[in-house]
This record gives C-alpha cells, sequence and structure tokens, in this order.
C-alpha cells in the first residue's frame, strides 16, 4: 500500500541561506592546537578605553567555538577603519599530517565568488562594454529560459539578483560532466518555479552566465576578466580560480564533514565547480580576502584610484528584490540590519568549506572568516562576535531599530488615512483563530484599537489592508500578504499566508466538523486501496520509473524495491542532453538508512522507519500515537479530508484522502518533500499510483511515471544496503 518513491540527490553545494546575526551562543572552552597569528593594527568603538580587549574577546570566541563545532581549521581577518586590524590561523589545514592553518592558507570560498563576478559585470558597464539592462541573448545567443515572459524580460540584472524564477538546479551543476556551455543550454528547459521577477530563488547557474556574458562582452573569459580587472590591481596574489591550482600551492586546507555523533572529522572529496565557476570557484586566503574587504569598505576606490564607479558600486549593495521584511538581495550580497547599521553580506558553502564575507559599510568595519568544514555556523558566530564587540549603536539607534522602525512605517501609513485598516462591516466574518495542519499554536485575526489586524504565532499584530476581493496586505511587512479561503456556502474556511519564500495554509479552527470518524475514513481507505487481506499478502515489490526532472530540465530512469515488513532501496540514474551525468543510491534496510555519502540519525531516522513500512497505512494504529481529520482540503480538482498523524517519535504526517474515491492523493511532511499521486491503476488486487509527483520545500518538482510494477518479486536483502 505504501507508495513512497524518494530521490536524495547528490548533496547541495555552494549552498546559501540569508541569516541574521544570533544573539548568544553556548561555548565549550577547549584549548585549541597551537595556532599561528599575525599582529596588526588594533581599533575598536569610539567609547573604548582599550580596544584591543575586543580583539582577545573575539579571538577566545573563535577558538572555543571552534572547538564546539570541531572546525579542522579556519583563518579570520578583520578590516576597521581602512586598515587591517586582525589576521589569525586557527587549527589545522590538513588534519592528516598535522599542518596549521596560517594567513596564506588557501581555502575555496564558494558562493562569495558571486560578489566578484557582480563587480566585474557592473566594472564591464563603466567600460560601456555592456549594460545590466542587457539581455543575456546578445552575448550568448543560445541562452533561453522555458517562461515565455522571462525569456522575453530577462537582463543581467535579473541574473545577479535571482529572480529570474528558476529554483535551484545542483544536480546539473557539479556533476563534472557538463560543459558551462552546456549547463546553460540546460537550464534553458527547466521549468520556473515562481513567475518572473515574482520571489527572490536562489540559483547558481544564473551566475554562470553572468559570468559568461562579462567574458563575451570583454573578449576575453571569465578566469582572465576576474584575475585582470580584480586580483592583480588589490594584490591578490595568491588567490586563482581552479582547483588543480590550488593544490599545486605549498599552502592550501583540505576540506572536512565533522560527524557530531562520533566527532569524527572527515575528508571530503572536493567539488566540481568549472561549469559554475563564476558562482563559486574561487580560492583564496585571510590576506587577500583582507584588500577585497578594504576595496569594497573604500567604495571601489584602490590607492586613491576608482576602480569602479560610485553608480556601479551602489548598484551592487542596493536592494533589487527583497527576500522578507527584514532581508533584501542586491548584486551578489545579502542585504540585512544590525542594530540599525546595514550589513553587506554573502557566505559560501561549497564540499568541504565554508566562508562569509560581511561588511558594514557606514562603520567601515568587515569581516572575513575561511574555514574547511563543510557547512559550518561558525562564519555567522564570528560575524556576530565582531559586530558585538567592535561597532557601537548609532546614535539615538536602541537595540530594536529595525522593529521599532516598522512600527513607525505603519503608524505613518495608518496616519495617512483614517479609514485605513478599519474593521468594516463585512469583514467581521473573518474573526478567529486560525491554525496550520501541524501547528501546535495559532494565528488570530481580530480587532485592536478599533482595526483589522492579523496576529501571528508570536502574537505581534499587524494591521491588514484589504488590496481586493478577499485579499489583504499586512501593513509591517513588506512582501507578505492574506488571502481569505471559503467553503461552498461561502463561509469563512481558513486562510493562506503568502510570502516570497512560499505560501502557508491556515485553517479556521471550529469551522470544520467532520461526519465521518477516523475509523471510518481510514477503513474506507484501506477498502478502495484493495482491501487489507489483499494487500498483506503481498511480501515485496519492484517498480521501474521514468523521472522528469521538470525544474531541472533533465531526465531520469530508476528502480524501487521494498520488502516486508520495512525494506527499501531506489537506484536512479540521470540523463541531461543525452549524455548520462549521475546516479543515485538511497536506503533503509530495516535499522539504518541513507544513502550516497550520507547516513541518517535522529528524528530523520525515526521518519525513514515511518514511511518505508511495507504495509504503510493499514498499520496506522500501531504506527502513530495519534491521528485527526483537521478539515477539508483542495488537491487538484478534487476534495480531499486532510488527515495528521502524529508518531510517538519522529514528525507528524499529513494525508490527503479524497471524499470521493477515499484515495490518498497528497502526503506530507512540514520542511520535507510533499507527494503527489495520480493515475491509480490495479495491479494484483491493489490500487497503486502511476505519476507521483515529489515536490521539494524549494519548489524543486521531480515527477515518476511507473512503467512497471510486479509484487512478491525474490529482492535479497543485501539489495537494501550500501554496496
Amino acid at each position: 500500500m505504501r507508495v513512497k518513491v524518494s530521490l536524495l540527490l547528490s548533496t547541495l553545494v555552494l549552498a546559501i541561506q540569508p541569516v541574521l546575526p544570533s544573539a548568544s551562543f553556548c561555548w565549550v572552552g577547549i584549548a585549541p592546537p597551537q595556532a599561528q597569528t599575525t599582529a596588526t593594527k588594533t581599533a575598536g568603538p569610539s567609547n573604548s578605553s582599550d580596544p584591543a580587549h575586543r580583539l582577545v574577546a573575539i579571538e577566545k570566541m573563535v577558538e572555543e567555538k571552534r572547538n564546539e563545532l570541531g572546525v579542522p581549521g579556519m583563518a579570520v581577518v578583520i578590516v576597521m577603519g581602512g586598515e587591517v586590524i586582525y589576521t589569525r590561523g586557527f587549527g589545522l589545514r590538513d588534519v592528516e599530517h598535522n599542518k596549521s592553518v596560517t594567513p596564506d592558507t588557501l581555502f575555496r570560498i564558494g558562493s562569495d565568488t558571486k560578489a566578484f563576478t557582480a563587480m566585474a559585470t557592473v566594472m564591464s558597464q563603466d567600460d560601456g562594454k555592456l549594460s545590466l539592462e542587457d539581455s543575456p541573448k546578445k552575448y550568448l545567443p543560445y541562452f533561453k529560459l522555458q517562461d515565455p515572459e522571462a525569456n522575453l524580460k530577462v537582463t543581467v540584472r535579473d541574473l545577479l539578483c535571482h529572480r529570474a524564477g528558476l529554483g535551484r538546479t545542483d544536480n546539473i551543476e557539479f556533476t563534472g560532466m557538463l560543459t558551462r556551455a552546456e549547463v546553460i543550454r540546460v537550464i534553458g528547459m527547466a521549468k520556473p518555479i515562481a513567475r518572473f521577477r515574482e520571489k527572490f530563488i536562489y540559483n547558481n547557474a544564473m551566475f554562470a552566465v553572468a559570468g559568461e556574458v562579462v567574458a563575451k562582452a570583454q573578449h576575453s573569459t571569465w578566469d582572465k576578466v576576474i584575475t585582470d580587472q580584480i586580483f592583480l590591481p588589490l594584490g591578490m596574489d595568491s588567490s586563482n580560480l581552479s582547483l588543480s591550482e590550488m593544490l599545486r600551492s605549498p599552502d592550501f586546507a583540505y576540506g572536512y564533514q565533522y560527524l557530531p555523533e562520533t566527532k569524527e572529522t572527515k575528508r571530503m572529496p572536493p567539488a566540481k565547480l568549472e561549469a559554475v565557476a563564476p558562482a563559486g570557484a574561487i580560492n583564496s586566503n585571510a590576506r587577500d580576502m583582507a584588500q577585497w574587504l578594504r576595496f569594497m569598505l573604500a567604495r571601489g576606490v584602490w590607492n586613491g584610484k576608482r576602480l569602479v564607479s560610485e553608480a556601479g558600486y551602489n548598484e551592487l549593495i542596493t536592494e533589487q528584490i527583497k527576500i522578507s521584511s527584514s532581508v533584501g538581495y542586491g548584486l551578489g550580497w545579502y542585504l540585512v540590519d544590525w542594530k540599525g547599521h546595514k550589513v553587506v553580506v554573502h557566505a559560501g558553502n561549497t564540499a568541504g568549506y565554508s566562508a562569509e564575507v560581511a561588511l558594514m559599510p557606514d562603520h567601515g568595519v568587515g569581516v572575513v572568516t575561511l574555514t574547511n568544514q563543510d557547512d559550518s555556523s561558525i562564519t555567522k558566530a564570528v560575524r556576530d562576535s565582531v559586530w558585538s564587540n567592535l561597532v557601537d549603536d548609532p546614535p539615538g539607534v536602541a537595540s530594536t531599530a529595525q522593529n521599532q522602525g516598522s512600527r513607525n512605517v505603519v503608524k505613518s501609513e495608518l496616519d495617512g488615512s483614517a479609514d485605513a485598516g478599519v474593521l468594516l462591516p463585512s469583514q467581521k466574518g473573518l474573526l478567529g483563530s486560525y491554525q496550520s495542519a501541524f501547528a501546535t499554536s495559532h494565528n488570530e485575526i481580530a480587532v485592536k484599537d478599533d482595526r483589522l489586524v492579523y496576529i501571528n504565532s508570536q502574537k505581534q499584530a499587524y494591521p491588514m489592508i484589504e488590496s481586493g476581493k478577499d485579499s489583504f496586505r499586512l501593513l509591517g511587512l513588506d512582501g507578505v500578504s492574506l488571502e481569505i479561503k471559503r467553503d461552498l456556502n461561502g463561509k469563512v474556511s481558513g486562510i493562506v499566508v503568502k510570502q516570497s519564500s512560499g505560501s502557508v495554509e491556515l485553517d479556521r479552527l471550529g469551522a470544520f466538523i467532520s461526519k465521518i470518524t477516523v475509523d471510518e475514513l481510514m477503513s474506507k481507505l484501506i477498502a478502495a486501496t484493495g482491501g487489507e487481506a489483499n494487500i498483506r499478502n503481498h511480501k515485496s515489490m519492484r517498480q521501474k520509473v521514468a523521472i522528469d526532472f521538470e525544474t531541472l530540465g533533465i531526465n531520469g530512469e530508476g528502480v524501487i524495491i521494498a520488502k516486508a515488513p520495512n525494506l527499501w532501496a531506489v537506484r536512479t540514474t540521470r540523463y541531461a542532453l543525452g549524455k548520462r551525468i549521475g546516479a543515485s543510491f538511497s536506503y533503509f534496510d530495516g535499522k539504518n538508512g541513507g544513502g550516497d555519502g550520507y547516513k541518517l540519525s535522529g528524528s530523520d531516522l525515526d521518519d525513514e522507519r515511518i514511511d518505508d513500512e511495507f504495509y504503510g497505512l493499514l498499520d496506522w494504529r500501531t504506527l502513530f500515537k495519534k491521528v485527526e481529520i483537521k478539515s477539508k482540503r483542495q488537491v487538484g480538482n478534487e476534495e480531499a479530508y486532510l488527515v495528521v498523524a502524529a508518531p510517538e517519535h519522529g514528525s507528524p504526517v499529513a494525508y490527503y484522502i479524497s471524499t470521493k474515491s477515499f484515495l490518498l492523493l497528497k502526503r506530507e511532511r512540514r520542511g520535507a518533500d510533499m507527494s503527489l499521486f495520480e493515475g491509480y491503476r490495479k495491479v494484483a488486487g491493489e490500487m497503486s499510483p502511476f505519476k507521483i509527483t515529489y515536490i521539494t520545500p524549494g519548489g524543486q518538482r521531480n515527477v515518476y511515471r511507473v512503467k512497471e510494477i510486479k509484487f512478491d518479486v525474490d529482492v535479497p536483502d543485501a539489495e537494501f544496503s550500501p554496496q
């Protein structure tokens, strides 16, 4: 009965999520290995009588946090007032041979490369070689996008701020099987996951396109443009653009992964970045990155000479698209706020390495952190420590400046119209409490000071301004809106909260009373699927599937096997432009699960145990501690019961069961893939879906079309374990 077809693709590299400084950290004091330090000038806030003490505090935090997180090695450089005030290497660049990190040790900086590509682009605009408003097709005639509007209107500017509508395409970018031109051709076959310029969606391939545009406009190569126009003028003599060149250096760091469960440090194979080099291929060290910081803090001036126009520099750090109410994106940079200061920041994560570049232009301070640990949070901790120790609050600005600013905007807009947000008689039916499928707390639409407000689960109230029929925008939350959902009788049944990162549907509490019990509904589901006796008669299953990775522009094929009581495995092969570009294997052997390069643990393993039960919802009473019918929802053109099942260990699961056929239409778990089931056919007495669509939290769509299902085949247990 279970129809899970899960594909766990290769690890994403060059990943970056917008982050804000956290307030505090828990540290463990462990003496670090001997590290090499470069003594430099010191500086600090104007009210500090001992600025060197601030640097000591930062260093102490770095050493303690590095040991707590198991970071093998790292380098930190701080620039303030145009001078390098701190540079130091910590830990080991080569764990196996006990070699220390120095300020000259090369690290892969990953997506921090994007800022260099964006800088080269605005420099090219300054030289009259291109315009940010140019179509990429002017330089790359073979470039195209599936969305007709995007294909017609896309500009170089759109490439540099992640607003073209494409989702993550990492699984075609880092295979080492495609050239840069082939990657660009493949993304032309990928379906968008959002409307053009509607939302921020991170995409490395768009920066690969931008790099190629710059190269063609300059009649050169991206590598040469970066080297000649940035590295050489700034004296970044050690920085380079390829893995092979880094490995020839006498001082470079190997990349590692830290496994907290076993406290094991494991060397990782380096990612193949050539095809998307403009998005993440630069290798650099603390000394060179100090020059980049100084250049950025000087607003594009170097040794008294302007290398990029002031207008071009401003383009880089001006918001081009909003990510959330507090985070925006310029060209190759995230833009956030810290106690009223504008922060320009970007992180770079690639296999075995994490880096971050952060600067505060109004205060003239910046920090670069380079590490040889995969996806480490220490870069954010270092940034927060630098701001906390070296930066004063702006005069008259409290630590809640950003929230106060939002309140002032709200007050200003409300004062501008006496009727803004005032409750209308027709809106009284909206008042009430609302809750998402997995939530334990609830949100409200209420009246406050005679105005209609939306109150979130943190009890923050935002005035609601009607923007259309059953549509509202929220004052103080840019880019967030509400849509009212109604049942067939026109009564309010729920709301949809829409924002750039996606939408969340909330049901109105008390609006739904089920006329069918959980036991009755599950009995109907089991009967519709084939009946308990017939389903339990099957002991194993093998499926062959064709896969359309719609939002990647590639296809594939796979074999899925399952065996009672809870064994499961899938092998897939991926193809692009007619060539094989990769394969993957995922498994659960009854106790342990994982796949290529990873092993499940904790709640992920608990969830997998439930997902891989061969008889699935036949055993719902023993699998779950609590099962509730929460509401009715639409799944495509069908109405479905929303059933939320919570296990004793693991995450709740939502099942959407048709109110007509009683077949399973949809399945989801918060923060995980959503599965849609269609095209049911009867095979050996059991109704099985022949089309399964997986939608990731990021919007990626993978469609599995079943070509063959066989039950009770001979499947050795060895096929469910890593080879």
